[in-house]
């Protein structure tokens, strides 16, 4: 059995860590690894086991990956694939219909997609119809879907009825040893003065994350409290929402750290950890957040942040962009008006481990 892992690169998203998490699990079954990039660059391309081959099919641009993919497909014959973006599985299982090299094709998908047409715009909406139309007329050649919670389960029924009887929701496998112990390392670098409360969000800087309802809540907060606001990631938005701080004149309180190779120091030590997303998958950064005992404020988003934080059990769902449900419930969280025991949050996130993920996809994998 050897494997072939599709994903546009390792730039360093939640998908891609989960990705490297799978793969190091079945390197310990002895299961050979073949890791297809369009492009052989991010941030945790460092993180790549030693003995997984990387090859790079569109290192000009991702229009190329059908030719390189076929190409590597041709030569290498994997005896599996398992792809993870959308557009990637479009392309991996049109390819597969048109030669007919008949390889299992498994594919996974981790974002609402009626989230992700509606929130489209220009050039990108167009992109996403053309993808979801091939889908359309492919799909149903996939030997087994995956989907990482039950609501893109469910929207994905809704798009292709033929996925209903040859869908699986398998939990993203976030929980594992080493996640533990990074866990546990200590936290250098934070800008917060000793003794202030402050406020951590972890993920891409991008319209879909809610980033700027979070800066007019902060701005509510700030007026309450003197805390702080520590976001940690990179993306296309990063001006944008440095410019808003800059107008809000918060530029004291509110920290722009980058891309955190670690972040989960960050999570135990923030005295709240916030997801103001308008839209998920089944979002891993509320797992890790669990698992550091973290307070968590999340929106209560199409995707899987409901499921995660059991209905507000383990942490305040808010309706989507809501700047002042968003700021109340913050507030609450820094003065435990609402409190979870960290011992609760760290038993919940165990629902989440690496090895039953694994093993759970290996499953439908053997079974293509």
């Amino acid at each position: 059995m050897r494997i072939a892992v599709i994903i546009p690169s390792l730039a360093g998203g939640g998908k891609e860590r989960m990705r490297l998490h799978l793969i190091k699990e079945w390197l310990d079954h002895g299961i050979a690894i073949d890791l297809v990039l369009c492009r052989k660059q991010g941030d945790l391309l460092q993180l790549v086991p030693s003995e997984v081959k990387i090859y790079e099919v569109a290192a000009q641009h991702n229009y190329f990956f059908p030719f390189g993919f076929l190409r590597y497909l041709i030569k290498h014959r994997p005896t599996h694939i398992l792809s993870a973006s959308n557009d990637i599985t479009a392309m991996s299982l049109l390819i597969n219909l048109v030669t007919r090299l008949d390889i299992p094709v498994v594919a996974s998908f981790h974002n609402h997609l009626s989230s992700e047409v509606q929130f489209a715009k220009g050039l990108k909406f167009f992109s996403v119809k053309i993808v979801n139309f091939i889908l359309a007329k492919t799909i149903s050649r996939a030997k087994g879907v995956i989907a990482v919670s039950k609501s893109v389960a469910d929207d994905l029924i809704g798009h292709f009825p033929c996925l209903k009887d040859n869908i699986y929701t398998i939990n993203n496998p976030t929980i594992n040893q080493d996640m533990r112990r990074r866990a546990t390392q200590p936290l250098s670098g934070n800008p917060v003065p000793a003794g202030i409360p402050w406020i951590f969000y972890a993920g891409r800087l991008v319209p879909a994350k809610g980033l700027d309802v979070l800066l007019q809540a902060f701005y509510k907060i700030a007026a309450r409290s003197n805390a702080h606001l520590v976001l940690a990631g990179e993306g296309p938005l990063r001006a944008q929402l440095t410019d808003m701080v800059r107008d809000m004149k918060l530029i004291d309180r509110v920290h722009f750290m980058g891309f955190q190779e670690n972040p989960l120091p960050w999570m135990r030590e923030a005295d709240v950890f916030v997801l103001p997303s308008r839209h998920e998958g089944l979002p891993n950064v509320l797992i890790e957040a669990l698992a550091c005992g973290a307070q968590i404020v999340a929106t209560d988003c199409p995707g899987g942040s409901e499921e995660i934080l059991g209905n507000g059990i383990y942490g305040q769902l808010v309706p989507v962009d809501d700047a002042v449900a968003l700021s109340n419930a913050v507030i609450m969280s820094l003065n435990r008006e609402f409190y979870v025991a960290p011992e609760i949050l760290k038993d919940r996130a165990e629902d989440y481990t690496v090895e039953k993920a694994a093993n759970e996809y290996l499953n439908v994998l053997k079974n293509a």
